[in-house]
């Protein structure tokens, strides 16, 4: 991929640390445009190819926090499967996509490692309200009932049995097999998905996760894992995207 602005500020500061402070308060002041982000990697790795094939996991309403939603809306060859556990959220997504339903596949479940059923837990919109918690609340649904408790300890935390597949059942869908991207909003359950998608085989050739949910230990193994497959990594707060280099722009 080309360097941006961030990059190279980041390359000074690696070998002036002192210019550290500076640089950041000059990268707040440079216009949003200049902004590198893990939206404007994903859009710059797939620039001009007209047939991009990605799977959204967690893909909630597809507009609140959505990196895919804006490329997908000016990019008529991107075709995808958008997967979301929570039944309210998957109402609005199917609605919110109503006029690009011929190049999507929507998909009512969680990813995991096994096929069946699993507790979804997460707080309910009164109970957001109830609490004037922020609107994200709703957003972190999780496999692991521990991940809502940490960040929102006075909620009260429901859970619905929801349907897993594995990633393998998700990529059928394309002829194919071939999924050009992976964008993953998880909450937690980064490190087994990506343990389980066979990069090779499904010809993955970019992944966007939150990293932000892993311990050291953990994206340590992620690091090595993705590494091992060709994939270079660039962090961005609590995100990661991952690119094959053999394919970087």
């Amino acid at each position: 991929m080309s360097l941006t602005f961030r990059d190279m500020g980041l390359a000074i500061v690696r070998a002036i640390p002192s210019l550290e402070r500076v640089a950041r308060r000059l990268y707040t002041w440079l216009p949003h445009a200049f902004h590198d982000t893990p939206a404007k990697r994903l859009r710059a790795f797939f620039a001009g190819e007209s047939d991009v094939a990605f799977i959204q996991i967690g893909a909630y309403d597809g507009v609140a926090g959505d990196p895919v939603r804006p490329i997908l809306l000016d990019s008529p060859g991107w075709r995808g499967v958008l997967v979301e556990p929570q039944p309210g959220a998957y109402a609005r997504l199917i609605q919110n996509y109503a006029h690009q339903t011929d190049r999507l596949v929507f998909l009512n479940a969680a990813i995991s490692t096994s096929r069946g059923e699993r507790l979804l837990f997460r707080i309910e919109d009164a109970d957001v309200e109830r609490l004037a918690l922020p609107d994200w609340a709703g957003e972190i649904a999780s496999l692991d009932e521990s991940h809502l408790t940490r960040h929102f300890p006075h909620a009260n935390i429901t859970q619905i049995c929801v349907k897993t597949l594995l990633f393998a059942d998700v990529a059928s869908n394309f002829a194919d097999g071939r999924v050009d991207a992976v964008i993953m909003d998880v909450e937690g359950h980064e490190r087994p998905i990506l343990e389980n998608i066979e990069f090779d085989r499904h010809r993955v050739r970019f992944i966007l996760f939150e990293h932000k949910h892993m311990n050291v230990a953990e994206k340590s193994l992620v690091a090595d894992l993705l590494g091992r497959r060709g994939f270079a990594l660039k962090e961005y707060g609590r995100d990661t995207v991952a690119w094959r280099k053999s394919a970087a722009a």
